[in-house]
């Protein structure tokens, strides 16, 4: 995940917010800050101070390309969640990625903040699925797996890796990126 904190409040279109040039069209579908992957669901949150983020956000948008955004707004804050489909770079290896997706935060403050934490979590980890933490290649990373996929969570923020807890089912920070691919014969 990523955050950006910014002046102005998300709003749809006017220049503010994410992707202010993009369509947005509401989406009338319920709303939860969430993706499936082929381990379960990786549910996505936030705590801003001490507002946690309702699980249904205030208004939710159709983006061109699959993706939504979604928006709370609290009297310390408006926030916009971005999650959407990306196209699969293949890795080095030559394994299949099965998908990726990103999840790009805002957090436009109305007032000074304290805390901010961005969360993408197994709630439960599901059985059978085990992780660790992956660093290198300049991110901070946690990699989820079964016999036959693989989840790798990771973000630019190296830093953020200290608080990754190995065979943890929350990770903090846990993006811009998600993405499986299926692993034949990986560890279980």
């Amino acid at each position: 995940m990523t955050a950006a904190h910014g002046g102005g409040r998300p709003a749809a279109g006017g220049g503010r917010g994410l992707l202010p040039a993009v369509s947005r069209q509401v989406d009338p579908r319920p709303a939860v800050p969430s993706v499936v992957t082929p381990l379960g669901t990786l549910a996505l949150s936030a705590v801003i101070d001490h507002w946690r983020l309702p699980d249904r956000p205030l208004a939710a948008f159709a983006v061109p390309g699959g993706g939504r955004i979604l928006r709370w707004e609290h009297r310390i804050a408006a926030v916009e969640l971005l999650i959407t489909p990306f196209r699969p770079v293949p890795y080095e290896d030559g394994l299949p990625l099965d998908g990726c997706w990103s999840a790009v935060w805002l957090v436009a403050a109305h007032a000074r903040l304290g805390r901010v934490a961005l969360t993408a979590a197994f709630e439960p980890l599901p059985d059978g699925v085990a992780g660790d933490a992956a660093p290198g290649q300049g991110v901070a990373a946690v990699e989820y797996w079964n016999g036959t996929t693989e989840l790798t969570l990771s973000s630019d923020d190296e830093e953020g890796s200290a608080s990754v807890q190995p065979a943890a089912p929350a990770c903090r920070p846990a993006g811009p990126a998600a993405s499986t691919r299926s692993t034949p014969g990986r560890r279980a």
